[in-house]
């Protein structure tokens, strides 16, 4: 069953031999009633993920500006990802401001798509993930973060968001116009999914302020999930206090966590017997995970 192309619409979703027919673009009609829903958030900001010790390394052996903690983070999404898209669900990937998650990925397929279900779902989240990497400051933190760290840290992270903007093109400039993250934007996206299937955020060291804006978004999942990577989960324990009293099940993990191990402690709290062939990961670590779905091309951490 086929209808009109409407903006939006995924080109992966167009009727080839039935936009020949009728002389413009068609796309499959689709039975939503029957296809289940998932939502994942993914944090990309560059200081969520570089904190501590690892804000004086900020690119990998293949020239991505990444660190360990956001290294697990992308795992994570892959075996999560792999794991819902497997079972048939059809997965909105959104990033911390409600936009694609890989729109600025140089090397996804579909850059601006935030909807993937069907065949090659998988493989194309993985190909976007393979060059995805943190995004520049679009803010300015606190007064007391902003002075933290010692001169050499400070400059070597100017020089190195002064190339990324360089790097970037008009285009990509004009998407990146800053919004705030977990604000407004993210949120209006999230109310035309409500209770329709699982809410997963992949964050890093979320603010306090941070915490209190999304603590409300766990209404718009059937169940809400949460996962703070950071180098010391310890000092996450008041934004997990306040995402948990929103109803977020919520958890903190460094980057040698093992994901099944973090995600069997989530569904605990929600009285889920999880095994380790039902969670995502499958009982590996997720830096197998990584590997088994072809994500290989990043540079590790």
């Amino acid at each position: 069953m086929t209808r009109e192309y409407r903006h939006g619409d995924s080109m992966r979703r167009v009727h080839w031999a039935a936009t020949a027919r009728h002389s413009e673009l068609m796309v499959r009609q689709e039975e939503s009633v029957t296809t289940p829903q998932a939502t994942l958030l993914m944090d990309q900001r560059h200081h969520s993920f570089n904190t501590g010790f690892s804000a004086a390394f900020g690119t990998d052996g293949s020239g991505l500006s990444t660190s360990p903690t956001f290294e697990w983070a992308v795992t994570a999404v892959m075996s999560v990802s792999a794991h819902l898209l497997e079972r048939n669900y059809a997965l909105r990937f959104l990033d911390q401001q409600g936009a694609p998650a890989l729109l600025h990925s140089p090397s996804a397929p579909f850059p601006t798509e935030e909807e993937h279900h069907g065949p090659g779902a998988v493989a194309g989240i993985a190909e976007g993930l393979a060059a995805l990497e943190l995004a520049p400051e679009s803010g300015r933190r606190g007064q007391a973060e902003e002075h933290a760290g010692s001169t050499v840290v400070r400059a070597g992270e100017a020089a190195r968001s002064a190339a990324r903007r360089v790097r970037r093109t008009t285009a990509e400039t004009a998407q990146a116009a800053p919004h705030a993250a977990f604000g407004d934007d993210l949120l209006d996206k999230l109310v035309a999914t409500r209770h329709r299937g699982p809410l997963i955020a992949l964050l890093g060291m979320i603010t306090l302020e941070e915490a209190r804006s999304l603590a409300s978004a766990s209404d718009y999942g059937s169940v809400s999930y949460a996962i703070l990577v950071c180098e010391r989960p310890a000092d996450a324990r008041r934004q997990l206090e306040i995402l948990r009293n929103a109803g977020w099940h919520a958890s903190a993990a460094s980057a040698a966590a093992s994901l099944p191990a973090v995600w069997a402690g989530l569904e605990s709290m929600v009285g889920g017997a999880s095994t380790s062939s039902s969670a995502p990961g499958g009982g590996q670590s997720a830096g197998t995970s990584r590997t088994a779905h072809d994500t290989t091309s990043r540079g590790t951490a």
